[in-house]
């Protein structure tokens, strides 16, 4: 496998590839911290989830799981996890106010849109919970094009696990076998390598690899 390194630079791989770069995650708490911190806080918001490990290796379990949701204008809500159908059990609350533990998860739906164009709180909470070990997905957008959210010119998906998480369930990622990053930018949205300038750098000091044992996997918009 390939290193990023100061010779392998954005500008090079821009030229082999149609604005996609796929990294490998390291089983580093402290790493995929960094690479959370390391997205601009000016970018427009994030959704995901992060759940308690225990939560991964058994998804039944988040069926009576309780956490708390950081939405749009950072607003926070304690709710329940999914089931196996894919809807919301109720909370726990008095489990989570008469205990000092943890939450089972936070998930993550528009934060920080509309507040005050800012991720940072988000990400905050998030290098918090990957610090203490939680693990799950998390896909973060530069902006909202033309106040379409689904239009973006740069986009930093996070899949911290070797299972793709969306909606608070685990499902089995059929392409991507091992924890990954996915950095994009789309020039048809105004989408320039710039914007994710600050992730590729931290990427390339913190010594990551390119995904797989081959080349770079593009993938062509």
């Amino acid at each position: 496998m390939k290193v990023i390194t100061e010779e392998t630079s954005m500008t090079h791989l821009a030229t082999l590839s149609e604005f996609n770069l796929f990294l490998e995650l390291p089983d580093d708490s402290e790493v995929m911290a960094q690479l959370v911190l390391a997205v601009p806080d000016t970018w427009a918001w994030v959704t995901g989830i992060l759940k308690m490990r225990k939560l991964i290796a058994d998804a039944d379990m988040l069926s009576g799981s309780s956490g708390f949701e950081l939405g749009a204008r950072d607003k926070v809500t304690i709710v329940g996890g999914y089931d196996g159908k894919g809807r919301r059990s109720d909370p726990d609350i008095v489990r989570i106010v008469s205990t000092p533990a943890l939450p089972d998860f936070v998930s993550f739906s528009y934060a920080g849109l509309y507040a005050h164009g800012s991720i940072a709180y988000a990400k905050q909470i998030a290098a918090a919970l990957l610090r203490q070990r939680y693990l799950g997905g998390m896909y973060f957008y530069r902006d909202a094009h033309h106040d379409h959210e689904s239009a973006n010119s740069a986009k930093a998906s996070f899949c911290f696990t070797s299972n793709r998480i969306m909606h608070g369930e685990t499902r089995a990622d059929p392409e991507m076998r091992k924890p990954y990053l996915h950095l994009e930018w789309f020039p048809h949205n105004g989408g320039k390598e710039a914007h994710i300038a600050s992730i590729a750098e931290a990427c390339r000091s913190l010594g990551l690899h390119e995904y797989g044992p081959g080349p770079i996997q593009f993938v062509t918009h």
